[in-house]
């Protein structure tokens, strides 16, 4: 399986157009429009979904945290069962789609 960059990940600007995404190591990852119009105005809904794909690395190793730490302190507690299972296919939906095979049409 193939992995995403390690964070953390870095946003730089917004510059003219975009938003930068880089690593830890200032490599670039993503450019990320600043705007979704044609005039380029400002649009605080792009750079707040820049920021989100920019935390995307640490929300995806908490979410691991968070389902280790339940699974050892409360595994029988009521509900459990189902949180567990909510995170365990949202993190199966990242890592497939981190999977070569995904871009293959599987």
């Amino acid at each position: 399986m193939s992995k995403h960059t390690p964070g953390p990940w870095r946003l730089e600007g917004p510059d003219n157009f975009s938003y930068h995404l880089t690593d830890q190591n200032g490599e670039h990852i993503a450019h990320l429009n600043k705007s979704r119009y044609v005039d380029n105005r400002q649009d605080l809904e792009a750079g707040a979904n820049a920021r989100l794909i920019a935390a995307a690395p640490e929300m995806y190793d908490t979410l691991k945290n968070i389902r280790s730490y339940i699974t050892a302190s409360c595994p029988d507690a009521y509900g459990v069962k189902t949180v567990i299972g909510k995170l365990d296919t949202l993190l199966a939906k990242i890592d497939a789609t981190n999977s070569p095979e995904k871009g293959k049409g599987g």
